[in-house]
């Protein structure tokens, strides 16, 4: 997987692990992810990709997304990322504790300390869901 390929993966994990998605989720993962990398993907295959993953499989699918991200990227970008992605979790004003466990097992993996965007002043970001 690209860059984008693998944020994409990652961020849709993320935004239906707590049982709800919207549209506007979506449309904000393709919006950040093409300002971002400048790659085009296959949005439908991207889909289609992460349909055809069993439940049991989606740790390991993330796990292989986040290191695909993590070759293919730098520190800047995957500070960045992780920070949107902790933004996005945030954006229905709760983290389900799935999502707080992903969050924190990719900050682990990447070795990014992720407590200074915990801190409620540093993440006042409306991503108008």
């Amino acid at each position: 997987m690209n860059i984008a390929q693998s944020g994409y993966q990652m961020l849709m994990i993320l935004s239906v692990v707590d049982g709800e998605y919207s549209i506007g989720e979506g449309k904000i993962i393709v919006d950040y992810l093409t300002k971002n990398y400048d790659l085009d993907i296959d949005i439908d295959n991207e889909n289609n990709v992460l349909l055809e993953v069993s439940k049991e499989k989606i740790p390991d699918h993330f796990k292989k997304a986040a290191a695909d991200f993590l070759s293919h990227s730098n520190e800047e970008q995957r500070l960045d990322f992780i920070a949107f992605a902790y933004r996005l979790t945030q954006a229905d004003g709760r983290m389900a504790a799935e999502e707080n466990k992903i969050l924190n097992s990719l900050a682990h993996f990447w070795q990014i300390d992720i407590r200074p965007l915990m801190d409620e002043e540093v993440v006042k970001t409306d991503l108008n869901l």
